[in-house]
Order: structure tokens, then sequence, then C-alpha cells
């Protein structure tokens, strides 16, 4: 591994002006670089945010729509007319009269 100064050599060697080199020799020191583990890790923390993400949906959003599903059953449950809609046992379609002919 290559230190700052051995790249400020490197660059001085070359031709760099001092303060050029010095620049690129801080910048591009082994502390400001990404290794593969430091992106490893990210992926680690970006894997454990998208599943607590998800628990929170389901833990928030579930409920809603048992709710709208809820409430969608007892507005045909509560159908002012009388019909039981929603239901599993519909009467509703049982009120013609026994006997009479379709017209």
């Amino acid at each position: 591994m290559t230190t700052t100064t051995e790249v400020y050599s490197a660059f001085r060697t070359a031709g760099v002006p001092e303060e050029d080199a010095k620049k690129a020799a801080e910048a591009l020191s082994a502390e400001n670089l990404v290794t593969k583990s430091d992106i490893d890790a990210i992926k680690r923390g970006l894997l454990l945010v998208k599943w607590m993400l998800g628990v929170v949906i389901a833990d928030q959003v579930l409920p809603l729509l048992k709710a709208r599903r809820y409430l969608h059953l007892q507005r045909f449950q509560n159908d002012p007319a009388g019909r039981t809609f929603g239901t599993r046992r519909s009467t509703a379609c049982t009120s013609s009269v026994q006997g009479s002919a379709p017209t």
C-alpha cells in the first residue's frame, strides 16, 4: 500500500508542481478511497433498510386494506332496501313468485 508521501514523490518526479502534487497525493491517499469492504457494508445496511421498510408497509397498509374490505361488506349487509348482498346466504334472488312463467 502506498503512502501519501510516496504518491507525492512520484508526482514531483513526473514534473507536477508542488502544490498540485500535494493535493493529488492527498486525494489518492488510502484514507479517502472506498474499498470493496466499505461497499459491502453499505449494501448490508441497505438490505436491512429494505426489510425494515417492508415490515413497516405490511404493518401499516394491511390493516387499512382489511378495514376497507370490512367496511365494504358492512355497506352491503346494511342495505336500506333489505337486500342482503355480500353475505353467503343471499335471499335477494329468491323473491320471484313460484309457479309463474317468465314473460
